[in-house]
């Protein structure tokens, strides 16, 4: 093989790397919530996830797949085994597997809210064309009385 050979292929080699590395994605719609949010709900309830809006919204000119991230500090105080769940939708139908015992936090069996984790949890989906809504939400699971789960600190992002 000779020197020109060998610069062709250097360059083949360099061209079918390029596209790769051109790739990005574009953002669709982000919210965050710094306040304190508690709830003893035992059934779905929306969380703030844009200040203290309950939805993020975004067009789409096409049908297509986004990817949406909630991410949050979380806690449940009680006295005994009590955890959250969490549901995320797109335009109002759960979003798999968030459908409907996605624990994001459990009790640490004390009677305060003293053990904040960070959660984070992606999911994929099918955008329609034009007006999308996203929600988040969350629940108390085998709740006694009086027990409340705490999340603060939030972002939701959507990329397409």
């Amino acid at each position: 093989m000779n020197s020109s050979h060998l610069k062709a292929m250097a360059v083949a080699g360099v061209s079918l790397l390029l596209p790769l590395t051109a790739a990005e994605a574009k953002v669709r719609a982000f919210g965050s919530n710094t306040t304190p949010f508690l709830s003893s709900s035992a059934t779905f309830v929306d969380l703030p996830i844009k200040g203290a809006a309950t939805s993020l919204s975004f067009t789409m000119a096409r049908k297509g797949k986004v990817v949406i991230t909630f991410s949050s500090e979380c806690s449940v105080d009680g006295n005994s085994t009590v955890w959250a769940n969490m549901q995320i939708t797109l335009n109002g139908i759960p979003v798999a597997p968030t459908n409907n015992d996605t624990t994001i936090c459990t009790s640490d069996t004390t009677a305060a809210h003293d053990g904040m984790v960070q959660i984070s949890k992606s999911v994929v989906a099918t955008a329609r064309a034009g007006n999308n809504i996203v929600k988040v939400k969350a629940r108390l699971a085998f709740a006694a009385g009086g027990t409340t789960f705490r999340l603060e600190d939030s972002s939701t992002v959507v990329h397409e």
